[in-house]
């Protein structure tokens, strides 16, 4: 029997990660979870370890986030999440690609500590209210205000953005290529008229103090770094789940960009240049929204059978409600317990569970699911 804190390892980091910002801190809170762990009275059994370590995380990393947050009042220019090196799996799973990218940590900033803590529990690891309300000290109906407001706040803030990944990866090559050749011209064609650029140095390296607007000034940003450093060597690389690239000069890692791509073009560029958040993009970090990897063979079928399980268990209500936040059973007996539409729930395939699309449901669709997630599609058994 493995320890649970093992297999839940990831997740835990990435909760942490995500509420800080930081890989360096979260990893500091993780290994302070571990010694929590550790030190519990073995003598009171722990029936959901899970929860029981995600609680601590939480609390740990509320009480790290406060203390960063005064010291970011005195930050050096613009601060910016630490960036980690990613694999494509990341990649593929968009709502974590997105919970962790430059562009969503950099709005997570905005919030609270227990805004911030509340909405990333219940927005990317779908954890109940009421573990969210004893990981937070607080009652669930206020932990349902924190959410709806933390929810309104981040949805005003956050990117709109929709390009496939086809089109992303020929925009980026495009971009790291002219760096590659310092080709000006074929620079400024990747580019937005309104481009920013918003940079990192922390007061230890030189970079702007403030983001950098419009295709003309960074024009000239880029022919003086193309002057400076003329063997500058490009790795392109996933950076927080997305596409970015590292850059070295003499073998030394000089900075890293994550790059957000909207109509063809790239509309903003983030530059970590610091040299203390350059330490997590050599070696690929583990990232998980899900409940860890299991035992004996099983792995993230085991979190996502929970979701099913619930889901199956609501279904078996005889009846439904009609009017605002209506519950009804759909083709099959199955509730959707995650995904906004059809094709989030199909990208989680789970034990030959499909989400099939509301056309294929009568018609019917916009029902809610366990959480109050809404389904647009039905739940299926079939083989792959």
């Amino acid at each position: 029997m493995t320890d649970p804190y093992t297999d839940h390892r990831s997740l835990l980091f990435t909760v942490a990660y995500e509420m800080l910002g930081s890989a360096a801190d979260a990893e500091d809170v993780v290994q302070e979870t571990w010694l929590r762990w550790a030190k519990r009275d073995t003598t009171d059994e722990v029936r959901d370890p899970r929860a029981y370590l995600v609680r601590i995380v939480t609390r740990l990393a509320l009480n790290r986030l406060r203390t960063l947050a005064r010291r970011r009042e005195d930050y050096v220019g613009e601060w910016l999440p630490e960036p980690l090196l990613t694999g494509p799996d990341v990649a593929e799973d968009v709502e974590l690609a997105e919970s962790v990218s430059m562009a969503m940590l950099t709005v997570l900033e905005t919030l609270t500590p227990t805004e911030r803590a509340v909405f990333v529990l219940r927005e990317v690891f779908d954890m109940p209210y009421e573990e969210i309300a004893r990981a937070v000290d607080k009652s669930s109906a206020a932990v349902r205000q924190i959410a709806r407001r933390s929810r309104d706040h981040v949805a005003a803030r956050r990117p709109r953005v929709s390009v496939s990944a086809t089109e992303q990866k020929q925009v980026v090559e495009r971009f790291l290529e002219a760096v590659r050749g310092g080709d000006l011209g074929a620079l400024m064609d990747t580019l937005a008229p309104d481009v920013v650029v918003v940079a990192d140095g922390g007061g230890v390296v030189e970079a702007a103090f403030r983001p950098i607007t419009g295709v003309n000034k960074i024009r000239q940003l880029f022919a003086l770094l193309f002057d400076t450093y003329p063997g500058i060597t490009v790795t392109p690389l996933w950076i927080n789940g997305a596409r970015g690239a590292r850059y070295e000069v003499d073998g030394r890692v000089t900075g890293v960009t994550g790059l957000v791509v909207e109509g063809g073009r790239i509309t903003k560029i983030y530059a970590v240049a610091n040299p203390h958040k350059l330490t997590r993009v050599d070696a690929e970090v583990p990232l998980s929204r899900l409940f860890g990897l299991r035992s004996g063979g099983e792995d993230r079928r085991y979190a996502e059978w929970t979701y099913v399980r619930a889901a199956l268990i609501v279904a078996r209500r005889p009846h439904a409600r009609r009017g605002r936040g209506r519950r009804y059973r759909i083709a099959g007996g199955f509730w959707c317990p995650r995904g906004r539409d059809g094709a989030a729930a199909d990208r989680r395939k789970v034990e030959g569970v499909h989400c099939r699309d509301a056309a294929e449901s009568r018609g019917r669709s916009g029902g809610r699911g366990p959480g109050g997630r809404v389904c647009r599609g039905r739940l299926d058994r079939r083989s792959r």
